[in-house]
């Protein structure tokens, strides 16, 4: 119990007032970074949701071209097996 009143008995009402008062635009920076910070993150979860965004939507061209390559190449190989043209029914009718 000594120990508590020689501590309390040294501090006075200036000094604490000078102590908050010192520590107050410490804190008001604080604040005032973590705002900053608060908003660029905001920020950045935006273009994170905008470049996800993007990426489904190439994601879907990708698969709609596969899919549109894979109907092609099945009318090739369609072609290709119900026999080979040569090169004279290729050029029938025309005048070279």
């Amino acid at each position: 119990m000594e120990p508590v009143k020689l501590i309390l008995g040294s501090v006075d009402g200036q000094l604490i007032f000078y102590t908050v008062l010192a520590l107050v635009p410490n804190l008001l920076l604080m604040l005032w970074a973590m705002a900053r910070l608060s908003r660029e993150v905001r920020l950045l979860k935006a273009k994170l949701d905008m470049t996800e965004a993007d990426i489904g939507l190439l994601d879907q061209s990708i698969s709609s071209l596969t899919t549109e390559f894979q109907a092609i190449r099945k009318i090739e190989n369609e072609a290709n097996a119900a026999g080979p043209r040569t090169a004279s029914a290729k050029t029938a009718g025309r005048p070279e």
